[in-house]
């Protein structure tokens, strides 16, 4: 009996951390596009600061999320946030743009900033990002 018990609390607690992330993914780094005043616009149609905690998601993501359409602006993932985890260091930001260079569909393209909380810019590509929707 007491066997019995703890295989259920050992399968409870390893389906708890198995949901704790639900995608993996690639993450890079980009400087948002400058418009004349050193900023720029996302997809989403706001205007990202590189020192903003914020991202792009894969082409493939923003294109398929459910609601989306032909406006940009107007998809529900604009202004969602994720929180990213590498190797004990995570950050959150918030989805502005699309990233039309990332190949996976869970791949995240960050602002120089909310990349430095997870890695140095020198490392460039994070393989094995861990993301969820907070």
């Amino acid at each position: 009996m007491v066997s019995f018990k703890l295989a259920a609390v050992a399968t409870i607690l390893l389906s708890a951390v198995s949901s704790v992330f639900a995608f993996t993914g690639e993450v890079t780094y980009y400087y948002p596009k400058q418009v004349g005043d050193g900023r720029g616009i996302g997809s989403c149609g706001t205007v990202i600061n590189d020192s903003d905690y914020s991202a792009a998601v894969a082409h493939a993501l923003f294109d398929t999320y459910p609601g989306a359409g032909p406006n940009p602006n107007a998809n529900p993932i604009c202004g969602r946030n994720l929180r990213l985890t590498y190797q004990g260091r995570s950050v959150t930001v918030k989805v502005v743009d699309r990233c039309a260079d990332c190949e996976g569909m869970y791949n995240v393209d960050l602002t120089s900033t909310a990349f430095q909380q997870l890695a140095p810019l020198s490392v460039g590509r994070l393989f094995g990002v861990q993301w969820d929707w907070v």
